[in-house]
């Protein structure tokens, strides 16, 4: 359930990272991604409510509304303050590269793992937000995102370095985050 949060917030940090971008098409690739976080228009679409939807449909009863471990919330008040006050070319790596890319991988592997287990076997999961996040839509914006922030270097738009340290922290909040939730 702890992972709920990370959805709820990527979809805030990828508005905080549109409102720090200059414009540029880079802006509106980000604004895109944040369109389609949000269900395109469509509340009932948003991926916070179809994460929702998969938890219900393995019977979740109780859905938290903040994070259940307060080392966890802690982290995403601290991404806030970096997303507000770095360097955009290390927001760009820590949000854009960094959190939009892990998270695929992340939630391939999960999937792979849970789709075995029994009880996902045995009954009628709600598969539509796992659908988008391992499917062709994630993997077709990593695979922009990435080419995108390859154009923003090589034109010497953004700075190499920074974006990599932007990317190596969000891998360190990514493991923190997963460290902070015990294991049963």
């Amino acid at each position: 359930m702890e992972y709920r949060f990370i959805v709820k917030n990527h979809a805030n940090h990828l508005a905080l990272l549109v409102y720090r971008l200059p414009e540029s098409e880079f802006k509106c690739l980000i604004a895109e991604i944040l369109n389609d976080e949000l269900g395109n228009g469509d509340y009932n679409k948003s991926h916070l409510v179809l994460w929702d939807n998969f938890l219900k449909s393995i019977e979740v009863k109780q859905i938290p509304n903040q994070p259940i471990y307060q080392a966890n919330n802690d982290i995403f008040k601290y991404m806030h303050l970096m997303l507000m006050n770095e360097s955009i070319d290390f927001v760009i790596g820590l949000e854009g590269v960094g959190v939009e890319c892990i998270c695929q991988v992340y939630l391939d592997i999960f999937r792979k793992a849970i789709v075995t287990h029994p009880y996902i076997i045995a009954n009628n999961i709600d598969w539509e937000f796992w659908d988008i996040h391992t499917g062709g839509v994630d993997i077709a914006h990593k695979k922009l995102v990435r080419m995108a922030v390859e154009e923003l270097i090589k034109s010497e738009r953004i700075k190499p370095d920074l974006v990599l340290k932007g990317y190596h922290k969000a891998k360190d909040i990514w493991r923190d985050f997963w460290a902070n939730v015990p294991e049963s």
